[in-house]
């Protein structure tokens, strides 16, 4: 007879667990990888290593060199300018490189920092207001963050454990009033 017991009382709550995934992807870092996905702001967990070896890293490491160069040059000719934030529009191209790179070599960190840097710089851009002096610093010291992680990268092969909720936060803030 195959037919289930007879029921004598409620049933017992049971606590359902999900099964171990064996997958690759289930490790420690697959949740923030996913909340990083959902929320572009959400800080996540250091990589391990960088994927795609060494010329991979050592490409991207030279590009993001040339891209820092080049949003150097942007912040200093506002500096040395009326505050016109024109010529940070290679600023801009340069951070949109290396959101692409970052994308490509799964740096989920440095990738959060630089989508809120690159949304800022756009946002003062198109707001064409002459740049006080602190937004400046904010700029700079969002590229020396990026710096830092990059220099992180070039040594170790894997992301450094950037904190970047306080740089993303107030570059947000400067978007929405500069």
């Amino acid at each position: 007879d195959l037919s289930p017991p007879p029921e004598s009382g409620p049933p017992a709550a049971v606590e359902l667990t999900p099964a171990p995934d064996p997958s690759p992807s289930a490790t420690p870092a697959a949740p923030a990888a996913a909340a990083a996905a959902a929320d572009p702001a959400a800080e996540a967990t250091p990589a391990t290593a960088v994927p795609g070896g060494d010329d991979f890293v050592a490409e991207f490491v030279e590009q993001a060199y040339a891209a820092l160069e080049e949003i150097d040059n942007g912040i200093l000719a506002v500096e040395e300018g009326d505050g016109d934030p024109t010529p940070l529009g290679d600023a801009l191209e340069a951070v949109g490189a290396l959101h692409k790179g970052c994308g490509f070599m799964g740096l989920d960190i440095l990738e959060n920092l630089i989508t809120v840097w690159e949304q800022t710089l756009n946002t003062l851009i198109e707001d064409g207001a002459p740049l006080t002096d602190g937004a400046l610093a904010l700029l700079t010291d969002a590229a020396a963050a990026v710096a830092e992680d990059v220099s992180t990268i070039e040594t170790t092969g894997a992301e450094g454990d950037l904190y970047t909720t306080e740089i993303r936060s107030a570059l947000k803030a400067l978007a929405t009033d500069p």
